[in-house]
């Protein structure tokens, strides 16, 4: 997928997405995520393990590195096991970012509540 060749859609608040596949055989989708400087996204859990790529900018991960979870820059790999549940992911700076998931994944509200779950048909209906 061609970055200048548009297809990017409104994800959340400071979020946007450009799916480039989403399985229904495996639940697997890939996209890259733009995401705007100072953006939250809210506290989850993966049903399925997650990779990224961070192409530009910064995401820090249950609290970033300076509270015991990781910070993730420009030209760095992560990877979130299957079941792996945390507090809200921050975006200190504007961040493009290539995403692999191979499941759900619950985003919770305030309350710890289910708020809503993104699958791949969520991400295939992002991608149309």
């Amino acid at each position: 997928a061609r970055l200048e060749a548009g297809g990017w859609r409104d994800a959340g608040p400071g979020i946007q997405v450009r799916v480039m596949r989403a399985c229904q055989v495996t639940g697997t989708w890939v996209a890259l995520y733009k995401v705007a400087a100072g953006t939250y996204a809210a506290p989850h859990i993966h049903y399925g393990a997650a990779e990224s790529y961070v192409i530009s900018g910064k995401m820090e991960v249950r609290g970033g590195i300076q509270n015991g979870g990781m910070t993730v820059a420009a030209g760095d790999y992560s990877y979130e096991a299957n079941g792996a549940r945390h507090d809200a992911t921050y975006f200190p700076e504007e961040t493009l970012l290539y995403y692999t998931n191979f499941g759900p994944i619950v985003y919770l509200d305030d309350q710890g509540e289910v708020d809503f779950i993104m699958d791949f048909n969520m991400m295939r209906q992002l991608g149309q």
